[in-house]
């Protein structure tokens, strides 16, 4: 190659530029085990491990209850340490586990654990050349998220389990049965909408999403900035799939917040129902003393029930029956409000989410329905 041969000089450079980037694309698929540390993300920070979750929110979730300016990061650690011990989470790698890490975020006032907790994966060079600190941000975006999303889903399963149980109790206070049956309606609806978020979020876009970067590594086609360019799409669509981002300015988040306001609802639904199962108790072990009154019978324990479920339940019953009822309400309209933004969404899949929630067009005819009697009071 001459000195003045530009063109050839260039093409060189572009020629030791390719070998070197599909050089680094070997290294950091073999040698760093950069797969292996994006699967661990979603394992972990994804929930992917699924027993792992659940032994974390089964160990976790009461102290997260508390004040979060009343938790400790060593106690976070520990319990996080005994959540991987607990499941197939202990057969992962050591430098996988070591990254792990438990904390809280920065907290104000009245914040909860659940507020704030999150986990975090400590990532070094050369891997954050890949796993910048964005996308660890987004990461644990999605992690919270998504944890609030299981959270939801283990009370409503912890609520139907405890009504399934109680349920010849519940039916000694007959007159009570017809609030019990919408409890039931409202609980099933619940348990709809939260298990169609998660079998979206995660079969739907996190394993779909997963599966094209893994077939796109496996070609070994491209460079560095190809695969860094991979990760960011993988990571990009599942961000604004799972957190339902809409594309229209100024409201990119607008069902996002409709869906973490439905979640905060479902807890206080939950709240109210405990409130009205503690009553219900409480009255039939009542009328249990008194049977066994008229018989003859005396006994301690229907007294001692009596007084722990009135110490646990203060409320009157109709104010109890009203929270139960707003509840209901703003639940639907919050399900409701959300089906007919993901009609319009601007993703199709997300779209397609709409249809799902509202199965059998429940939430359209509900909304005709509502629509009706409005007009029909109108006149």
């Amino acid at each position: 190659m001459k000195y003045s041969d530009i063109t050839g000089l260039e093409h060189s450079i572009d020629t030791a530029f390719q070998i070197a980037s599909q050089r680094l694309f070997d290294i950091f698929l073999v040698k760093f085990k950069l797969m292996d540390h994006l699967l661990a993300l979603k394992q972990y920070l994804m929930l992917g491990h699924g027993d792992f979750a659940d032994q974390l929110m089964e160990t976790l979730g009461p102290n997260l209850s508390r004040p979060a300016n009343t938790l400790y990061r060593h106690n976070l650690t520990a319990t996080l340490d005994t959540a991987i011990e607990r499941s197939n989470a202990r057969f992962d790698s050591t430098d996988i586990i070591r990254r792990l890490d438990a904390r809280m975020l920065e907290y104000s006032h009245g914040e909860i654990g659940w507020d704030v907790f999150t986990l975090e994966y400590k990532v070094d060079a050369p891997l954050d050349t890949v796993l910048d600190p964005e996308s660890m941000r987004k990461y644990m975006t999605l992690f919270q998220h998504l944890w609030q999303m299981r959270r939801v889903d283990v009370t409503l399963t912890q609520g139907w389990a405890r009504l399934a149980s109680a349920s010849k109790t519940i039916a000694r206070v007959p007159e009570l049965q017809s609030s019990w049956h919408q409890v039931r309606i409202v609980l099933a609806e619940m348990i709809h909408f939260i298990r169609q978020m998660q079998s979206f979020s995660h079969l739907e876009v996190i394993d779909v999403s997963w599966k094209r970067l893994v077939e796109f590594t496996r070609k070994k086609e491209g460079d560095l900035d190809a695969l860094i360019e991979a990760h960011q799409t993988y990571l990009e669509r599942i961000e604004k799939k799972v957190l339902l981002i809409s594309s229209k300015s100024g409201r990119e988040e607008s069902v996002l917040n409709q869906v973490r306001e439905a979640f905060q609802t479902i807890l206080q639904f939950r709240e109210a129902t405990d409130a009205f199962h503690n009553h219900t108790l409480a009255e039939a072990a009542r009328r249990d003393s008194e049977r066994d009154g008229h018989r003859g019978v005396y006994t301690t324990v229907g007294n001692d029930d009596i007084g722990r479920y009135a110490r646990e339940n203060t409320e009157s019953l109709p104010r109890i029956l009203r929270r139960v009822e707003q509840y209901s309400r703003t639940f639907s309209d919050l399900a409701m409000s959300i089906v007919v933004a993901l009609n319009t969404h601007s993703d199709y899949e997300c779209r397609f989410l709409g249809v799902r929630l509202s199965f059998s067009d429940f939430y359209r005819l509900k909304r005709e329905r509502q629509l009706a009697a409005a007009n029909g009071d109108g006149r």
